[in-house]
Protein backbone atom coordinates (compact mmCIF):
# COMPACT_ATOMS: atom_id res chain seq x y z
CA UNK A 1 0.00 0.00 0.00
CA UNK A 2 0.87 3.70 -0.07
CA UNK A 3 0.60 5.42 3.35
CA UNK A 4 -1.42 8.25 1.80
CA UNK A 5 -4.12 5.62 1.15
CA UNK A 6 -5.14 6.03 4.81
CA UNK A 7 -6.21 9.58 3.96
CA UNK A 8 -8.19 8.39 0.95
CA UNK A 9 -10.02 5.82 3.08
CA UNK A 10 -10.82 8.25 5.90
CA UNK A 11 -11.94 10.97 3.48
CA UNK A 12 -14.62 8.53 2.31
CA UNK A 13 -15.80 7.39 5.76
CA UNK A 14 -15.45 10.77 7.55
CA UNK A 15 -15.37 13.39 4.76
CA UNK A 16 -16.42 16.29 7.01
CA UNK A 17 -14.47 15.19 10.07
CA UNK A 18 -11.54 17.36 11.13
CA UNK A 19 -8.15 16.14 9.94
CA UNK A 20 -6.10 19.13 11.11
CA UNK A 21 -6.82 22.27 13.07
CA UNK A 22 -4.81 25.36 14.02
CA UNK A 23 -5.67 28.87 15.24
CA UNK A 24 -5.65 29.93 11.57
CA UNK A 25 -7.32 27.05 9.75
CA UNK A 26 -9.51 23.95 10.15
CA UNK A 27 -9.23 21.27 7.48
CA UNK A 28 -11.57 18.33 6.85
CA UNK A 29 -10.40 14.95 5.58
CA UNK A 30 -12.19 15.62 2.30
CA UNK A 31 -10.40 18.96 1.86
CA UNK A 32 -7.04 17.48 2.79
CA UNK A 33 -7.46 14.62 0.32
CA UNK A 34 -8.31 17.04 -2.48
CA UNK A 35 -5.41 19.37 -1.65
CA UNK A 36 -2.90 16.54 -1.40
CA UNK A 37 -3.81 15.39 -4.92
CA UNK A 38 -3.44 18.91 -6.30
CA UNK A 39 0.02 19.30 -4.71
CA UNK A 40 1.04 15.81 -5.87
CA UNK A 41 0.16 16.64 -9.47
CA UNK A 42 2.01 19.95 -9.20
CA UNK A 43 5.11 18.16 -7.93
CA UNK A 44 4.97 15.73 -10.82
CA UNK A 45 4.61 18.62 -13.30
CA UNK A 46 7.79 20.10 -11.81
CA UNK A 47 9.58 16.84 -12.58
CA UNK A 48 9.54 15.13 -9.18
CA UNK A 49 9.83 11.38 -9.70
CA UNK A 50 9.70 8.31 -7.44
CA UNK A 51 12.91 7.99 -5.44
CA UNK A 52 13.86 11.64 -5.91
CA UNK A 53 14.89 13.48 -2.72
CA UNK A 54 13.06 16.74 -2.07
CA UNK A 55 13.30 19.11 0.90
CA UNK A 56 10.61 20.81 2.99
CA UNK A 57 10.92 24.01 5.01
CA UNK A 58 7.54 25.23 6.27
CA UNK A 59 6.49 27.79 8.85
CA UNK A 60 2.92 26.40 8.98
CA UNK A 61 2.18 22.81 9.87
CA UNK A 62 -0.95 22.16 7.78
CA UNK A 63 0.61 22.95 4.38
CA UNK A 64 3.64 20.92 5.49
CA UNK A 65 1.37 17.96 6.24
CA UNK A 66 -0.36 18.27 2.86
CA UNK A 67 2.94 18.51 0.97
CA UNK A 68 4.32 15.55 2.90
CA UNK A 69 1.36 13.35 2.00
CA UNK A 70 1.63 14.48 -1.62
CA UNK A 71 5.30 13.45 -1.75
CA UNK A 72 4.44 10.08 -0.19
CA UNK A 73 1.66 9.59 -2.73
CA UNK A 74 3.98 9.99 -5.74
CA UNK A 75 6.91 8.05 -4.23
CA UNK A 76 9.33 10.93 -3.60
CA UNK A 77 11.72 10.89 -0.64
CA UNK A 78 11.28 13.86 1.67
CA UNK A 79 13.52 15.43 4.27
CA UNK A 80 12.19 18.24 6.48
CA UNK A 81 14.22 21.13 7.82
CA UNK A 82 13.38 23.13 10.94
CA UNK A 83 11.93 26.59 10.38
CA UNK A 84 14.68 27.86 12.70
CA UNK A 85 17.51 26.39 10.64
CA UNK A 86 20.28 28.68 9.47
CA UNK A 87 21.11 29.11 5.80
CA UNK A 88 24.43 27.32 6.38
CA UNK A 89 22.77 24.34 8.09
CA UNK A 90 20.07 24.22 5.43
CA UNK A 91 22.57 24.05 2.58
CA UNK A 92 24.70 21.55 4.45
CA UNK A 93 21.67 19.29 5.00
CA UNK A 94 20.58 19.62 1.38
CA UNK A 95 24.00 18.57 0.16
CA UNK A 96 24.24 15.63 2.57
CA UNK A 97 20.81 14.26 1.63
CA UNK A 98 21.11 14.92 -2.09
CA UNK A 99 18.07 17.21 -2.21
CA UNK A 100 17.21 18.30 -5.77
CA UNK A 101 14.49 20.86 -5.02
CA UNK A 102 12.79 22.34 -1.97
CA UNK A 103 9.19 23.22 -1.11
CA UNK A 104 7.89 25.57 1.59
CA UNK A 105 5.54 28.40 2.47
CA UNK A 106 8.15 31.14 3.02
CA UNK A 107 10.94 33.00 1.26
CA UNK A 108 13.63 31.24 3.29
CA UNK A 109 13.57 28.40 0.76
CA UNK A 110 15.04 30.75 -1.86
CA UNK A 111 18.36 30.59 0.01
CA UNK A 112 18.59 26.81 -0.21
CA UNK A 113 20.77 26.70 -3.32
CA UNK A 114 18.37 24.36 -5.20
CA UNK A 115 15.16 25.12 -7.15
CA UNK A 116 12.54 26.37 -4.67
CA UNK A 117 8.72 26.22 -4.94
CA UNK A 118 6.11 27.86 -2.72
CA UNK A 119 3.26 25.76 -1.36
CA UNK A 120 0.39 27.41 0.51
CA UNK A 121 -2.66 25.40 1.54
CA UNK A 122 -5.23 27.91 0.25
CA UNK A 123 -3.73 28.02 -3.24
CA UNK A 124 -3.94 24.28 -3.83
CA UNK A 125 -7.21 23.79 -1.95
CA UNK A 126 -8.88 26.13 -4.45
CA UNK A 127 -7.52 24.30 -7.52
CA UNK A 128 -9.90 22.05 -9.44
CA UNK A 129 -7.58 20.12 -11.74
CA UNK A 130 -8.85 16.60 -12.61
CA UNK A 131 -7.17 14.03 -10.37
CA UNK A 132 -4.66 11.74 -12.03
CA UNK A 133 -4.72 8.62 -9.85
CA UNK A 134 -2.00 7.00 -11.98
CA UNK A 135 0.53 9.07 -10.01
CA UNK A 136 -0.02 6.88 -6.93
CA UNK A 137 3.24 4.99 -6.34
CA UNK A 138 3.56 1.76 -4.34
CA UNK A 139 6.99 0.59 -3.14
CA UNK A 140 6.71 -0.58 0.52
CA UNK A 141 10.44 -1.10 1.02
CA UNK A 142 11.57 2.12 -0.68
CA UNK A 143 12.17 5.10 1.65
CA UNK A 144 9.57 7.87 1.70
CA UNK A 145 11.42 9.98 4.28
CA UNK A 146 14.90 10.75 5.53
CA UNK A 147 15.28 11.76 9.17
CA UNK A 148 18.27 13.67 10.47
CA UNK A 149 19.07 11.54 13.51
CA UNK A 150 19.79 12.77 17.01
CA UNK A 151 22.50 15.39 17.13
CA UNK A 152 23.52 14.87 20.78
CA UNK A 153 27.02 13.85 19.72
CA UNK A 154 27.30 16.54 17.08
CA UNK A 155 27.24 14.02 14.20
CA UNK A 156 23.81 13.49 12.68
CA UNK A 157 22.95 10.40 10.63
CA UNK A 158 20.32 10.16 7.92
CA UNK A 159 17.71 7.56 8.79
CA UNK A 160 15.54 6.23 5.93
CA UNK A 161 11.92 5.33 6.73
CA UNK A 162 9.82 3.13 4.48
CA UNK A 163 6.20 1.99 4.46
CA UNK A 164 7.05 -1.45 5.84
CA UNK A 165 8.78 0.13 8.85
CA UNK A 166 5.89 2.53 9.48
CA UNK A 167 3.35 -0.32 9.39
CA UNK A 168 5.52 -2.25 11.87
CA UNK A 169 5.65 0.71 14.28
CA UNK A 170 1.97 1.67 13.95
CA UNK A 171 0.54 -1.12 16.19
CA UNK A 172 3.00 -0.17 18.93
CA UNK A 173 1.86 3.45 18.73
CA UNK A 174 -1.75 2.28 18.95
CA UNK A 175 -0.98 0.11 21.99
CA UNK A 176 0.61 2.97 23.93
CA UNK A 177 -1.99 5.56 22.93
CA UNK A 178 -5.21 4.35 21.28
CA UNK A 179 -6.89 7.07 19.21
CA UNK A 180 -10.58 7.16 18.40
CA UNK A 181 -12.40 8.89 15.51
CA UNK A 182 -13.11 12.54 16.29
CA UNK A 183 -10.52 12.83 19.07
CA UNK A 184 -7.82 15.49 18.99
CA UNK A 185 -4.10 15.06 19.53
CA UNK A 186 -1.35 17.63 20.05
CA UNK A 187 2.43 17.54 20.02
CA UNK A 188 4.36 20.79 20.60
CA UNK A 189 7.14 19.35 18.42
CA UNK A 190 6.64 20.27 14.74
CA UNK A 191 6.09 17.57 12.14
CA UNK A 192 9.60 18.15 10.87
CA UNK A 193 10.28 15.69 13.73
CA UNK A 194 9.53 12.10 12.76
CA UNK A 195 7.61 11.12 15.90
CA UNK A 196 5.23 14.08 15.54
CA UNK A 197 4.85 13.31 11.82
CA UNK A 198 4.11 9.65 12.53
CA UNK A 199 1.44 10.56 15.07
CA UNK A 200 -0.28 12.72 12.44
CA UNK A 201 -0.35 9.74 10.07
CA UNK A 202 -1.80 7.57 12.84
CA UNK A 203 -4.52 10.14 13.46
CA UNK A 204 -5.43 10.28 9.78
CA UNK A 205 -5.70 6.47 9.68
CA UNK A 206 -8.37 6.39 12.42
CA UNK A 207 -10.13 9.70 11.76
CA UNK A 208 -8.63 11.73 14.61
CA UNK A 209 -7.58 15.38 14.26
CA UNK A 210 -4.08 16.79 14.79
CA UNK A 211 -3.96 20.21 16.44
CA UNK A 212 -1.15 22.61 15.50
CA UNK A 213 -0.07 25.66 17.50
CA UNK A 214 1.19 27.66 14.52
CA UNK A 215 1.02 31.12 16.08
CA UNK A 216 3.12 30.12 19.14
CA UNK A 217 1.46 32.92 21.10
CA UNK A 218 -0.67 30.82 23.41
CA UNK A 219 0.81 28.66 26.14
CA UNK A 220 0.72 24.89 25.74
CA UNK A 221 -1.89 24.66 28.48
CA UNK A 222 -4.24 27.32 27.10
CA UNK A 223 -3.86 25.79 23.62
CA UNK A 224 -4.94 22.39 25.00
CA UNK A 225 -7.95 24.09 26.62
CA UNK A 226 -8.92 25.98 23.48
CA UNK A 227 -8.53 23.00 21.14
CA UNK A 228 -10.05 20.42 23.45
CA UNK A 229 -7.00 18.17 23.23
CA UNK A 230 -7.55 14.52 24.17
CA UNK A 231 -4.02 13.20 23.67
CA UNK A 232 -0.68 14.88 24.30
CA UNK A 233 2.85 13.92 23.24
CA UNK A 234 5.83 15.67 24.83
CA UNK A 235 9.57 15.68 25.31
CA UNK A 236 10.69 16.41 28.90
CA UNK A 237 11.57 20.03 28.08
CA UNK A 238 8.00 20.79 26.99
CA UNK A 239 6.60 18.98 30.03
CA UNK A 240 8.73 21.24 32.25
CA UNK A 241 7.43 24.30 30.38
CA UNK A 242 3.85 23.16 30.96
CA UNK A 243 4.51 22.66 34.67
CA UNK A 244 5.91 26.19 34.81
CA UNK A 245 2.45 27.44 33.83
CA UNK A 246 0.73 25.80 36.80
CA UNK A 247 0.81 27.75 40.09
CA UNK A 248 2.42 25.80 42.92
CA UNK A 249 -0.65 26.30 45.13
CA UNK A 250 -3.18 25.17 42.49
CA UNK A 251 -5.66 22.48 43.45
CA UNK A 252 -6.30 19.38 41.33
CA UNK A 253 -4.86 18.59 37.92
CA UNK A 254 -4.70 21.24 35.21
CA UNK A 255 -5.93 19.04 32.32
CA UNK A 256 -8.50 16.72 33.94
CA UNK A 257 -10.03 15.63 30.61
CA UNK A 258 -6.73 14.57 29.03
CA UNK A 259 -6.98 10.88 28.13
CA UNK A 260 -3.28 10.18 27.58
CA UNK A 261 0.02 12.02 27.87
CA UNK A 262 3.21 10.47 26.51
CA UNK A 263 6.65 11.73 27.49
CA UNK A 264 9.82 10.42 25.85
CA UNK A 265 12.74 11.39 23.68
CA UNK A 266 15.20 11.82 26.57
CA UNK A 267 15.39 10.75 30.26
CA UNK A 268 12.36 11.70 32.38
CA UNK A 269 13.25 12.41 36.00
CA UNK A 270 11.21 11.03 38.87
CA UNK A 271 10.41 14.58 39.97
CA UNK A 272 9.05 15.45 36.53
CA UNK A 273 6.89 12.32 36.47
CA UNK A 274 5.54 13.01 39.95
CA UNK A 275 4.82 16.69 39.33
CA UNK A 276 3.20 16.06 35.95
CA UNK A 277 0.88 13.38 37.33
CA UNK A 278 -0.08 15.52 40.33
CA UNK A 279 -0.48 18.89 38.56
CA UNK A 280 -1.18 18.26 34.85
CA UNK A 281 -2.69 14.79 34.35
CA UNK A 282 -2.46 11.43 36.13
CA UNK A 283 -2.64 9.63 32.77
CA UNK A 284 1.09 9.80 32.04
CA UNK A 285 2.94 7.11 30.10
CA UNK A 286 6.73 7.27 29.79
CA UNK A 287 8.05 5.82 26.53
CA UNK A 288 11.47 4.81 25.25
CA UNK A 289 12.49 4.29 21.64
CA UNK A 290 14.44 5.56 18.68
CA UNK A 291 13.67 7.05 15.29
CA UNK A 292 15.00 3.86 13.74
CA UNK A 293 12.40 1.63 15.43
CA UNK A 294 9.78 3.91 16.97
CA UNK A 295 8.57 3.30 20.50
CA UNK A 296 9.91 0.07 21.95
CA UNK A 297 8.89 0.26 25.64
CA UNK A 298 6.11 1.99 27.53
CA UNK A 299 5.53 2.58 31.26
CA UNK A 300 1.94 3.46 32.28
CA UNK A 301 1.39 5.00 35.74
CA UNK A 302 1.12 1.72 37.69
CA UNK A 303 4.36 0.41 36.19
CA UNK A 304 6.14 3.66 37.08
CA UNK A 305 4.97 3.32 40.68
CA UNK A 306 6.19 -0.29 40.89
CA UNK A 307 9.52 0.41 39.17
CA UNK A 308 10.83 3.93 39.91
CA UNK A 309 12.95 5.31 37.10
CA UNK A 310 11.77 2.75 34.56
CA UNK A 311 10.95 3.42 30.91
CA UNK A 312 8.61 0.46 30.65
CA UNK A 313 8.13 -3.07 29.36
CA UNK A 314 8.64 -3.98 25.69
CA UNK A 315 5.73 -3.02 23.44
CA UNK A 316 3.87 -5.75 21.51
CA UNK A 317 6.09 -7.21 18.81
CA UNK A 318 9.34 -6.01 20.42
CA UNK A 319 12.09 -8.27 21.77
CA UNK A 320 14.53 -6.42 24.01
CA UNK A 321 17.66 -7.81 25.66
CA UNK A 322 20.53 -6.54 27.80
CA UNK A 323 23.90 -7.93 26.72
CA UNK A 324 27.54 -7.62 27.76
CA UNK A 325 30.43 -6.41 25.60
CA UNK A 326 30.53 -9.82 23.90
CA UNK A 327 26.81 -9.79 23.08
CA UNK A 328 26.02 -12.37 25.74
CA UNK A 329 22.54 -11.83 27.31
CA UNK A 330 22.73 -10.71 30.93
CA UNK A 331 20.43 -11.80 33.77
CA UNK A 332 17.97 -9.39 35.41
CA UNK A 333 19.37 -6.42 37.34
CA UNK A 334 22.73 -6.42 35.53
CA UNK A 335 23.67 -3.34 33.51
CA UNK A 336 24.65 -3.82 29.89
CA UNK A 337 23.95 -2.75 26.32
CA UNK A 338 20.38 -2.53 25.07
CA UNK A 339 19.53 -4.37 21.86
CA UNK A 340 16.19 -4.53 20.08
CA UNK A 341 14.47 -6.74 17.52
CA UNK A 342 11.05 -6.21 15.91
CA UNK A 343 9.11 -7.58 12.94
CA UNK A 344 11.09 -5.51 10.45
CA UNK A 345 14.79 -4.81 10.16
CA UNK A 346 16.00 -1.23 9.98
CA UNK A 347 17.68 -0.91 6.54
CA UNK A 348 20.64 1.08 7.79
CA UNK A 349 21.79 4.68 7.65
CA UNK A 350 21.63 6.54 4.37
CA UNK A 351 25.09 6.48 2.79
CA UNK A 352 26.86 5.53 6.05
CA UNK A 353 28.07 1.92 6.07
CA UNK A 354 30.22 2.40 9.18
CA UNK A 355 27.33 3.65 11.32
CA UNK A 356 25.08 0.90 9.93
CA UNK A 357 27.58 -1.84 10.82
CA UNK A 358 27.83 -0.49 14.36
CA UNK A 359 24.06 -0.33 14.89
CA UNK A 360 23.00 -3.59 13.20
CA UNK A 361 24.39 -7.00 14.19
CA UNK A 362 22.83 -10.39 13.44
CA UNK A 363 19.33 -8.99 13.08
CA UNK A 364 19.53 -6.90 16.27
CA UNK A 365 19.52 -3.12 16.49
CA UNK A 366 21.87 -1.55 19.03
CA UNK A 367 20.66 1.98 19.90
CA UNK A 368 23.84 2.78 21.83
CA UNK A 369 22.09 2.80 25.21
CA UNK A 370 22.77 1.03 28.47
CA UNK A 371 20.25 -0.29 30.94
CA UNK A 372 19.03 -3.21 32.98
CA UNK A 373 15.93 -5.37 32.97
CA UNK A 374 14.07 -6.10 36.18
CA UNK A 375 12.90 -9.67 36.91
CA UNK A 376 9.52 -8.56 35.48
CA UNK A 377 11.16 -7.56 32.16
CA UNK A 378 10.89 -3.82 32.78
CA UNK A 379 13.68 -1.63 31.37
CA UNK A 380 15.61 0.80 33.57
CA UNK A 381 17.50 3.23 31.34
CA UNK A 382 21.08 3.97 32.43
CA UNK A 383 22.33 6.31 29.71
CA UNK A 384 24.24 6.27 26.45
CA UNK A 385 26.88 3.58 25.96
CA UNK A 386 29.33 6.09 24.55
CA UNK A 387 28.74 8.36 27.56
CA UNK A 388 29.76 5.67 30.03
CA UNK A 389 32.65 6.83 32.20
CA UNK A 390 35.54 4.75 33.43
CA UNK A 391 36.86 6.35 36.60
CA UNK A 392 39.77 4.60 38.29
CA UNK A 393 38.67 1.35 36.61
CA UNK A 394 35.04 1.76 37.77
CA UNK A 395 32.19 1.97 35.26
CA UNK A 396 29.90 4.93 35.99
CA UNK A 397 26.68 5.56 34.08
CA UNK A 398 25.61 9.19 33.61
CA UNK A 399 22.00 8.51 34.45
CA UNK A 400 22.76 7.37 38.00
CA UNK A 401 24.50 10.70 38.69
CA UNK A 402 21.63 12.64 37.10
CA UNK A 403 19.06 10.77 39.18
CA UNK A 404 21.02 11.53 42.35
CA UNK A 405 21.24 15.24 41.51
CA UNK A 406 17.58 15.46 40.48
CA UNK A 407 16.59 14.24 43.95
CA UNK A 408 18.09 17.39 45.48
CA UNK A 409 15.32 19.95 46.17
CA UNK A 410 17.36 22.80 44.64
CA UNK A 411 18.01 21.07 41.28
CA UNK A 412 15.70 21.60 38.31
CA UNK A 413 17.71 19.65 35.71
CA UNK A 414 21.02 17.83 35.57
CA UNK A 415 23.35 16.39 32.95
CA UNK A 416 26.32 14.14 33.76
CA UNK A 417 29.18 13.48 31.37
CA UNK A 418 32.87 12.56 31.36
CA UNK A 419 35.85 14.75 30.73
CA UNK A 420 39.23 13.27 29.90
CA UNK A 421 41.63 13.05 32.84
CA UNK A 422 44.86 11.16 32.23
CA UNK A 423 45.25 10.09 35.85
CA UNK A 424 41.75 8.64 36.17
CA UNK A 425 40.88 7.92 32.47
CA UNK A 426 37.58 9.80 32.84
CA UNK A 427 36.48 12.28 35.46
CA UNK A 428 32.69 12.21 36.10
CA UNK A 429 31.31 15.75 36.19
CA UNK A 430 27.91 17.34 35.86
CA UNK A 431 26.07 20.55 34.97
CA UNK A 432 22.91 21.63 36.77
CA UNK A 433 20.18 24.24 36.61
CA UNK A 434 18.89 25.37 40.01
CA UNK A 435 15.61 26.62 41.39
CA UNK A 436 17.25 28.02 44.53
CA UNK A 437 20.88 28.68 45.55
CA UNK A 438 23.14 25.85 46.63
CA UNK A 439 26.91 25.48 46.33
CA UNK A 440 28.69 23.11 43.96
CA UNK A 441 30.45 21.45 46.89
CA UNK A 442 27.15 20.86 48.69
CA UNK A 443 25.81 19.09 45.62
CA UNK A 444 28.97 16.99 45.28
CA UNK A 445 28.68 15.91 48.92
CA UNK A 446 24.96 15.21 48.49
CA UNK A 447 25.71 12.85 45.59
CA UNK A 448 28.56 11.22 47.50
CA UNK A 449 26.13 10.35 50.29
CA UNK A 450 23.81 8.68 47.78
CA UNK A 451 26.10 6.91 45.30
CA UNK A 452 29.53 7.08 46.91
CA UNK A 453 32.57 7.15 44.64
CA UNK A 454 30.36 7.16 41.53
CA UNK A 455 29.27 10.72 42.27
CA UNK A 456 30.46 13.74 40.26
CA UNK A 457 33.85 15.19 41.12
CA UNK A 458 32.99 18.66 39.83
CA UNK A 459 29.75 20.48 39.07
CA UNK A 460 28.98 23.53 36.97
CA UNK A 461 25.91 25.65 37.72
CA UNK A 462 24.27 27.06 34.57
CA UNK A 463 21.24 29.20 33.76
CA UNK A 464 20.14 26.57 31.25
CA UNK A 465 21.42 23.36 29.66
CA UNK A 466 22.18 23.48 25.91
CA UNK A 467 19.68 21.41 23.93
CA UNK A 468 19.01 20.51 20.33
CA UNK A 469 15.71 21.31 18.61
CA UNK A 470 14.19 18.10 19.98
CA UNK A 471 14.96 19.04 23.58
CA UNK A 472 17.87 16.62 24.06
CA UNK A 473 20.80 17.90 26.11
CA UNK A 474 23.99 18.46 24.12
CA UNK A 475 26.50 16.78 26.40
CA UNK A 476 29.41 17.11 24.00
CA UNK A 477 28.92 20.86 24.03
CA UNK A 478 28.86 20.83 27.82
CA UNK A 479 32.06 18.80 27.96
CA UNK A 480 33.84 21.12 25.53
CA UNK A 481 33.00 24.18 27.61
CA UNK A 482 33.52 22.64 31.06
CA UNK A 483 36.15 24.44 33.14
CA UNK A 484 37.86 22.38 35.83
CA UNK A 485 39.43 24.42 38.60
CA UNK A 486 43.09 23.44 39.17
CA UNK A 487 42.68 23.66 42.92
CA UNK A 488 39.72 21.29 42.79
CA UNK A 489 41.67 18.91 40.56
CA UNK A 490 44.50 18.76 43.09
CA UNK A 491 41.97 17.98 45.84
CA UNK A 492 40.51 15.16 43.75
CA UNK A 493 43.98 13.71 43.16
CA UNK A 494 44.78 13.80 46.90
CA UNK A 495 41.52 12.04 47.76
CA UNK A 496 42.40 9.20 45.40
Amino acid sequence: MNIADFLTQTSRTRPHGLAAISPLRAVSFESLEHTVWQIAMHMRELGVKPGQVIGFLFLREIPHLAASLAAIRIGAIQIAFSKNTTTFSLREGIQKAGVTMIFGDNNKISKAGVPAHLVTYKTFAEMRNPVDTSLRHVAPDAPYMLIAGSGTTGNSKLIPVNTTAYLDIKPRDEATRPLLPGERQFSPSPISFYTAHRRCLNGIAVGAASAFRDDEKSSFLSFCDFMGVDHLSLVPLFAEIMLGGVPADSQGVRLPDLKTALIGGSPVSEELRKNFRERISPNLTVVYGANEYGETTAAPPAMQDANPGCVGAPCPGVTLEIVDDNDKPLPPNEIGHVRIKTGTIFPGYYGDEEATAKALKNGWYYPGDTGLLTPDNVLIFKGRSDDMMIYNGMNIYPREIEIALERHPAVVAAAAFPIDAHIFHHLPVAAVVLRKPVSEMALIEYCSEQIGARGPKAISILDELPRNAGGKILKRKLAESFQLDEKLMSIIVKKN
